[in-house]
């Protein structure tokens, strides 16, 4: 988890996390739906999500897109970022950038 926050936008798969952590895939699996409640790559996309939120607050106007935010932080499928965002934030990643 420690990685994760420090370093967000590395590209991580389970098993580079299991290294990481210097544990095997399923231990790391089964501490992360224990402690956590999720998976090791749902934690990844969920710190990531939160910094595309705190990215977007934060951007002086015309500065971003929300699709050059999004790619810094590894989503890449921008249909599925922004169902997820909205989800998560109750609001487009757009409408978030034009309250910034």
């Amino acid at each position: 988890m420690d990685a994760v926050q420090e370093l967000s936008a590395e590209p991580y798969d389970a098993n580079r996390l299991a290294d990481i952590a210097q544990v095997s895939l399923r231990t790391l699996q089964e501490a992360f739906r224990s402690n956590v409640g999720i998976s090791p790559m749902a934690y990844v996309h969920e710190v990531r999500l939160q910094r595309v939120h705190q990215q977007l607050r934060a951007a002086a106007p015309g500065t971003a897109t929300v699709t050059q935010v999004a790619h810094a932080w590894g989503f890449v499928h921008l249909g599925r970022f922004a169902r997820r965002y909205r989800e998560r934030y109750g609001e487009s990643p757009s409408q978030t950038l034009r309250a910034a």
